[in-house]
C-alpha cells in the first residue's frame, strides 16, 4: 500500500466555504455568460467586463475613475446567481427586480464599492454592456452559429431603443459603431441599429 499523498503545505488545511467562493472578486470574474444558450465561444464575467469597458472608451474616451469602478463591478454579482439570460429578465420584470437586488447583495458580499454615476453615465454604461453583447454576437454569427441570431436581434432592438434616450451626439456616435462592427463581422448587408 502506498502512504496518502502529503500535504504540500504542512499545517495550512484550507477549508473551503460557500463564503470563500462567495465573496472572491477572482471567483466573481470567472462566471459563465450564456450557460443556457449553444455558443461556440465561452465568455466569463471577466471577458464581457474588459469589453464593456473597451467599448465604454471608444465610443466616449477617457473614462472617469468612478465610472470605471463602476463597469468593473457591474456584473459581478452574479456570482451568487448567476448570469441569468438576457430575455429571461427582459421579459420578466419582477425576475429581473429580484435579481437586480440579489446581485447588489452580491457585490456587497464581494466588497465592492458603492459607486454614484449620473444618469448620462449610467446609459452610457448600459449601451457599452449591450453593444458587448451585439459583438459576442456577430463574432459567433462569423464563427458559423447560427444559433447567435437571437442574441444579435435582441441586442439591435435593446441598442435601438435605448439610443431614443440619450443625446443625439452618443446616438451618432452609436450607431456609427454598432454598423462598423457590423460590417466588420457580417459584411456589407448587416443590419444594424436606426433611430
Amino acid at each position: 500500500r502506498r502512504p496518502p499523498p502529503r500535504n504540500l503545505y504542512p499545517g495550512d488545511c484550507i477549508l473551503i466555504t460557500n463564503e470563500s467562493i462567495l465573496t472572491s472578486p477572482r471567483h466573481a470574474g470567472n462566471v459563465a455568460r450564456y450557460h443556457t444558450w449553444p455558443t461556440l465561444q465561452k465568455q466569463t464575467l471577466g471577458d464581457h467586463t474588459f469589453h464593456v469597458i473597451r467599448i465604454y472608451d471608444q465610443l466616449f474616451g477617457p473614462i472617469p475613475p468612478h465610472v470605471t469602478t463602476y463597469l468593473i463591478w457591474h456584473d459581478l454579482g452574479e456570482l451568487s446567481l448567476g448570469d441569468l439570460p438576457y430575455p429571461s429578465k427582459a421579459q420578466n420584470p419582477d425576475l429581473k427586480e429580484a435579481a437586480d437586488k440579489l446581485e447588489a447583495k452580491g457585490r456587497a458580499a464581494l466588497g465592492a464599492p458603492e459607486v454614484e454615476i449620473s444618469v448620462e453615465e449610467k446609459k452610457r454604461a448600459k449601451l457599452a454592456d449591450l453593444i458587448e453583447m451585439f459583438e459576442f454576437g456577430m463574432v459567433e454569427l462569423q464563427f458559423g452559429n447560427t444559433w447567435a441570431h437571437p442574441v444579435v436581434s435582441n441586442m439591435t432592438e435593446a441598442i435601438s431603443s435605448l439610443c431614443a434616450a440619450v443625446s443625439d451626439v452618443d446616438r451618432a456616435k452609436v450607431l456609427e459603431y454598432v454598423s462598423k462592427v457590423a460590417v466588420q463581422f457580417a459584411g456589407n448587408d448587416a443590419r444594424n441599429p436606426r433611430d
